[in-house]
């Protein structure tokens, strides 16, 4: 993997339907000297590949139109010279992991993608890219989250309500999934407790975020009332942090 013909230095593209995902993986990648595309499904990863050359793919598993390991290998077929390609998913399941390697991808890392090892892999594989001195803590990238509000000229309460209306919404989806069964709804619930997952981490919401791993282990609903109770301490924390008392209903 080297710099690419355009001269632009190293191309990534971020494949994942989950925004706060997407922003996780920028914020990580902040400081390193390459473009960083995003797309949010199988269908515009190959029209943006079909545009332009990429020197590396960083691919989420649940994607709404496929698998993330299909994806990667159809891409290993079909291009000529395909670009490296890194699993990323919550699910860290044998088969899975077995799925994405045998379809050519050259790794399969968890869900939020580790900041260190995303810098380390540019580093190491593109001579092109430079990154600045910086830790390659987590904790960091949740802090420069945290930020991202006043970056984009937000007010911290409007980027805390977002965050709140973003994880309430995946709450509301898996209570209503979970009065459905089988097979796709299981899919579904999963699926939303992905991205619920890229949400806590956005803010460093270690409870949040094992909660829903649990749940995702396990697939019990009764769990859903834990999962509210750690969203909603997790609000009223980062309402501390911001310096101003909850909202009021």
């Amino acid at each position: 993997m080297g710099p690419s013909p355009n001269g632009q230095g190293t191309r990534v593209l971020v494949v994942d339907d989950g925004k706060t995902e997407r922003r996780l993986i920028a914020l990580a990648l902040r400081g390193v000297a390459c473009q960083i595309d995003s797309v949010a499904s199988a269908q515009a990863a190959l029209l943006a590949l079909a545009r332009s050359p990429y020197d590396l793919l960083l691919v989420d598993q649940h994607l709404p139109d496929s698998l993330g390991s299909a994806l990667i290998g159809l891409i290993v077929r079909e291009w000529q010279a395909p670009p490296p390609a890194v699993l990323l998913s919550a699910d860290r399941s044998a088969p899975t992991r077995a799925a994405a390697l045998h379809a050519g991808a050259q790794a399969v890392w968890p869900k939020p993608a580790p900041s260190g090892r995303l810098r380390a892999l540019l580093r190491a594989h593109a001579p092109s890219c430079s990154a600045t001195p910086a830790t390659p803590l987590l904790a960091e990238v949740q802090a420069q989250a945290f930020l991202l509000g006043f970056e984009k000229g937000l007010e911290r309460a409007e980027w805390i309500g977002r965050w709140e209306r973003e994880v309430a919404a995946h709450l509301a989806q898996l209570r209503a999934l979970a009065a459905l069964r089988g097979a796709p709804a299981q899919r579904a619930s999963q699926h939303e407790l992905h991205r619920l997952r890229g949400s806590a981490a956005l803010v460093g919401a270690a409870r949040l975020d094992l909660l829903a791993a649990a749940l995702e282990a396990r697939s019990d609903p009764a769990s859903l009332a834990a999962l509210r109770e750690a969203a909603a301490d997790t609000s009223a924390a980062l309402r501390a942090r911001a310096g101003f008392l909850p909202q009021k209903n």
